[in-house]
């Protein structure tokens, strides 16, 4: 241990006696003067700069053990509070996103039954106008059977006529008597 010491002490008068200037000459009793710094002026025109020389401020102690312990603290606690915040807006957007993707497949299936609709709504139109223009052409054909029929009727009847005046002038001259049908 005395061994130590004596190599801790001779050390440090070496690095002492390296310290020490090489002659010591008598100071000089002339001050020291110092240029004094430029003056930085703002746009507001008052002098900007630090703190004149010798001023002295109380320090401030955000330095200290225990306000950066306070400060880690409050970064871990507002960590942890933005990481929970961040699930919540995970889980939202999962949500979201299951939401949208149900909500684009339900579209495509209206879409799709929708087209299908529009064809059967098409095609029942075509079937429509076709069953329109039979039953026009059925009512043409009826009407014109029936014209037929009542011009058969006229001619029939005409002729009967016909027949009845000829006989009746052939015969009595009276006229035989009319057919209802």
């Amino acid at each position: 241990m005395r061994s130590k010491t004596l190599i801790v002490l001779a050390t440090l008068s070496l690095f002492a006696a390296c310290k020490m200037p090489a002659s010591q000459s008598a100071p000089d009793h002339t001050p020291i003067v110092e240029p004094e710094p430029a003056v930085l002026y703002g746009r507001d025109g008052k002098p900007v700069g630090a703190a004149p020389r010798g001023a002295v401020a109380e320090q401030d102690q955000s330095g200290g053990r225990m306000t950066l312990l306070e400060l880690y603290q409050k970064s871990c606690e507002e960590r942890d509070a933005l990481l929970a915040e961040l699930e919540l807006v995970r889980s939202d957007l999962e949500r979201t996103q299951t939401a949208l993707l149900d909500a684009q497949q339900r579209i495509a299936g209206y879409e799709t039954s929708s087209t299908s609709e529009l064809q059967s709504v098409d095609a029942l139109r075509a079937e429509n106008l076709d069953l329109a223009a039979r039953l026009a052409t059925a009512h043409i054909r009826r009407m014109e059977a029936e014209k037929t029929l009542l011009e058969l009727r006229i001619a029939m009847l005409a002729e009967e006529q016909a027949k009845s005046v000829a006989a009746g002038d052939s015969g009595t001259g009276e006229h035989a008597p009319e057919h209802k049908q």
